[in-house]
C-alpha cells in the first residue's frame, strides 16, 4: 500500500541520519539539550599559536631574494649579449622588471610601489621614444625635445623603483612580523611639511 511503503521509507531514513557519521544525531555532545548540568560544551582543539599567526618572514631573506635576484637578472642580460642569446638576455629582462619585488612578495605583499613606479616609468619611456622618433627624426640633434626628455625621466622612474623594491624588503619583512604578533594592524607613510621642513611620518594602527 502507498501508505505503508512511505511510513517504511520514513522509518528507513530516520535510522541511516541516526547512524550516519557526521549526522545530527551523531553527535549529541554538541547539543545543549545532551550536555549534563554544570558542565560546558566542548570546547574546538586549540591551534597551535604559530599556525594560528602563520610564518615569520626574515628581513635578510627578503633583501636577498630581491637584490640577489636584480644582480642575477642584470647578469643575464649582459651574457645575453655578449654571447648573443636572445634567450637569456630575454629572460634577464623580465627579471629585471620582477625581481626586485621578489623581497616583497615573499613577505606577502604583491603590488609594490616600485613594481608600480617601473611599469609608469617603463610606460614613459615608451611614449618619449615614440614622440621623439615620429616628431624629431631623422636628421634632428634636438637635446631638448620633450620625448627625449619624458624618454629620460621614464628611465629615471624604472631604475627608482628597482632601487624602492631592494631597500625596503627588509621592511616588507618587518612590518609583515608585526601583523603576525598584532603589534601594527596597518602601516603608513606620509610626507610631512611645516617651518620649513620637509620629512616623513609613519604611523600606524595598534
Amino acid at each position: 500500500m502507498p501508505l505503508r511503503r512511505a511510513v517504511v521509507a520514513a522509518l528507513a531514513l530516520l535510522l541511516a541520519l541516526e547512524v550516519a557519521p557526521g549526522g545530527a544525531a551523531a553527535q549529541p555532545s554538541q547539543s545543549p539539550l545532551n550536555t549534563p548540568a554544570g558542565t560546558g560544551a566542548a570546547a574546538p582543539a586549540p591551534v597551535p599559536a604559530e599556525a594560528a599567526r602563520g610564518s615569520r618572514k626574515d628581513p635578510n631573506m627578503a633583501l636577498a631574494l630581491s637584490l640577489g635576484g636584480t644582480l642575477g637578472s642584470i647578469a643575464l642580460v649582459s651574457l645575453g649579449d655578449a654571447t648573443e642569446n636572445e634567450t637569456l638576455g630575454t629572460a634577464g629582462a623580465l627579471g629585471v622588471w620582477l625581481a626586485p619585488s621578489f623581497g616583497h612578495w615573499y613577505a606577502g605583499q604583491g603590488w609594490t610601489t616600485g613594481l608600480k613606479w617601473r611599469l609608469a616609468g617603463a610606460g614613459a619611456a615608451t611614449a618619449g621614444v615614440m614622440w621623439f622618433v615620429v616628431d624629431c627624426l631623422p636628421g634632428c640633434n634636438d637635446s631638448a625635445h620633450p620625448g627625449l626628455l619624458l624618454a629620460i625621466g621614464g628611465g629615471v622612474a624604472f631604475v627608482g623603483g628597482v632601487v624602492n623594491d631592494i631597500a625596503t624588503a627588509p621592511r616588507a619583512a618587518r612590518e609583515h612580523n608585526a601583523r603576525l604578533e598584532g603589534r601594527v594592524r596597518d602601516v603608513t607613510v606620509r610626507p610631512t611639511f611645516g617651518s620649513g621642513r620637509a620629512g616623513l611620518a609613519v604611523g600606524g594602527r595598534f
